[in-house]
């Protein structure tokens, strides 16, 4: 919408506030989404997501949410388990989420080695042949 009010203005000079009045919004939410002004929250649940990112791949996805909990108080953040696990069903990190959500394995049959080999549906590119050991 925001994008709309912008291409408004440039092609036919229509005053943002006009635009704003017609659809509905206020002037406010328009500047802020035009500067891009990230509120004191969200710029916080970014960093937050970032340092649990870190701490995943730091210990080789092997930490759950309270362990990674554990590592962010002991760094000084204040955050509950409940945030982190949140965080980490957003990027699927994690083993808490819903089953529709996770990457499970799919067996493929190796052609050169002839065995079972483990491969997630995201990575299958139609030749399991280069996903063999």
């Amino acid at each position: 919408m925001a994008a709309f009010i912008t291409a408004q203005r440039a092609q036919h000079r229509v005053p943002t506030a006009t635009s704003c009045r017609a659809l509905g919004v206020s002037a406010a939410w328009y500047y802020k989404w035009r500067d891009g002004d990230p509120s004191r929250r969200r710029a916080r649940r970014a960093a937050l997501a970032a340092q649990v990112a870190r701490l995943f791949a730091a210990h080789h996805g092997r930490y759950g949410s309270p362990r990674i909990t554990a590592e962010l108080r002991a760094a000084g953040w204040r955050v509950s388990e409940n945030t982190v696990t949140a965080l980490m069903r957003e990027q699927v990190w994690s083993l808490d989420a819903p089953a529709d959500e996770i990457n499970y394995p799919v067996n493929v049959a190796c052609r050169a080695t002839r065995r079972q080999v483990a491969v997630r549906p995201q990575a299958q590119t139609g030749n399991p042949i280069a996903r063999c050991p």
